[in-house]
């Protein structure tokens, strides 16, 4: 007895001799399948995507590498076209998920058309990896909030410089007053001890204040 890849792969192989060179040197992933979702190509970027040779998947439902969740609704998508000829996904690219041998899932890009054929419609899927894109895209994602948050904290620095600034010669007024009022109750001996105390006290605040805000800026 024949084992259902190897019927399949000789049921097929005359009809894939007539394909363009490129099937199984093309980049992306190239799977053709009938109007019973069998499995008549695989390519070897396929393959490589997920995880199976050709002749385990030839003749096979295709849901074998869709995610369980999809793959128990896609046969009927299928019957819903050919009854109908409401196109939802044919001739539009979209992305989906696709599930690798082991079980992983992971996002792919399908696009997909229709030939007739002597032997019924054929649906041609080509599909691509997006993990590549998608890494690049969170990297970018990230690189975009660091220069947003390193803006933030230039356009904080730059404010408070600003501030800092305007601070500045309010802070020297103050302390240049005060230090004119401090002489002047100095050399007044009627002035009151409890208050002399006060306005030195008040420069000392107004010098250390100074001092705080030129190391700050």
């Amino acid at each position: 007895m024949i084992p259902s890849g190897l019927f399949w792969e000789r049921r097929f192989r005359r009809p894939r001799q007539g394909w363009p060179a490129f099937f199984d040197t093309a980049v992306d992933g190239i799977v053709v399948i009938n109007e019973r979702c069998q499995v008549l190509a695989f390519n070897k970027a396929c393959e490589d995507l997920f995880g199976y040779k050709a002749s385990e998947l030839l003749g096979d439902n295709v849901n074998k590498i869709m995610p369980m969740d999809y793959a128990t609704a896609h046969d009927g998508y299928v019957q819903r076209y050919l009854d109908t000829g409401q196109k939802r996904i044919i001739g539009i690219g979209r992305e989906v998920s696709g599930r690798h041998k082991d079980g992983t899932e992971f996002p792919v890009e399908l696009s997909v058309g229709e030939a007739p054929t002597p032997d019924g419609r054929q649906f041609i899927g080509i599909l691509r990896d997006l993990r590549p894109r998608h890494s690049v895209e969170q990297r970018l994602a990230q690189a975009q909030a660091q220069l947003v948050h390193m803006t933030r904290i230039s356009a904080m620095d730059e404010m408070g410089a600003a501030i800092a600034h305007e601070l500045n010669q309010p802070l020297t007024a103050i302390l240049l007053y005060l230090q004119a009022v401090s002489r002047k109750a100095k050399a007044d001996d009627a002035l009151d001890a409890q208050l002399l105390s006060v306005i030195e006290k008040a420069v000392a605040e107004a010098e250390r204040a100074g001092e705080n805000h030129s190391a700050d800026a």
